[in-house]
């Protein structure tokens, strides 16, 4: 069998949903977790071989792949969480490409900080997140998160995953993201149950729910 490394910083970031599709398949890797004043030099070294400067970084025996979707795609076909029909496969890819990630892009952008740490104890109706969560109510939930909720609600209905195919890595990645975000805001999915009822089904899968509890802490996003 392949022998996995994923190389990514101490955080949940770009390379998350490609941990819990590993961990939902049982697949062995080594979680390489590089700290970020190694990481100048690191880049230095990926471009020097004409690679691209940026991680995660899936190696495969000898091979290396990255760029984030592309590696939780293909350990997503090696954990049985793609679709085999076509047709599927290019819906959950969909909810994936374009829902899931642009959300985590503006999230990034608009909340938490790639390489600030948090506290270990973060209240979210603390003053700290005051502006945070005006901007949920506003601009940024207004036109990105809840039109997302709403289709993704719509989507839900009378169904358990997105497809009739059973749980896929879309349905992991949902999970994640917004799972990660009711964190910070309880209430964001109070109006969606169907949506609600997919992120907690996902973390209670076995497999995942061990992850949660047993992978490493960090206070990076």
């Amino acid at each position: 069998m392949s022998k996995f490394k994923l190389t990514y910083f101490n955080a949940y970031g770009r390379t998350e949903i490609s941990r819990w599709c590993l961990a939902y398949g049982g697949i062995p890797y080594t979680d390489e977790r590089i700290d970020i004043d190694k990481w100048p030099q690191l880049k230095k070294e990926l471009i020097s071989r004409g690679q691209a400067g940026n991680m995660p970084i899936l190696t495969v025996d000898n091979r290396q792949l990255q760029e984030s979707l592309a590696i939780a795609r293909y350990i997503a076909k090696m954990a049985g969480l793609v679709p085999k029909d076509p047709l599927e496969a290019a819906v959950v890819d969909a909810w994936a490409d374009d829902k899931a990630s642009k959300i985590m892009n503006l999230h990034y952008r608009n909340y938490i900080p790639m390489i600030e740490f948090l506290p270990k104890t973060i209240d979210p109706s603390g003053p700290e997140f005051a502006e945070q969560r005006q901007n949920m109510k506003g601009d940024f939930g207004q036109t990105v998160i809840y039109p997302v909720l709403r289709r993704l609600e719509l989507q839900l209905q009378d169904k358990e995953w997105l497809t009739s195919h059973g749980v896929s890595w879309a349905d992991l990645y949902i999970s994640q993201q917004f799972g990660y975000m009711r964190s910070y805001f309880p209430d964001l999915l109070d109006e969606y149950p169907s949506v609600q009822t997919l992120v907690d089904q996902v973390r209670n899968i076995d497999s995942i729910k061990k992850w949660i509890s047993t992978r490493p802490h960090t206070n990076m996003f």
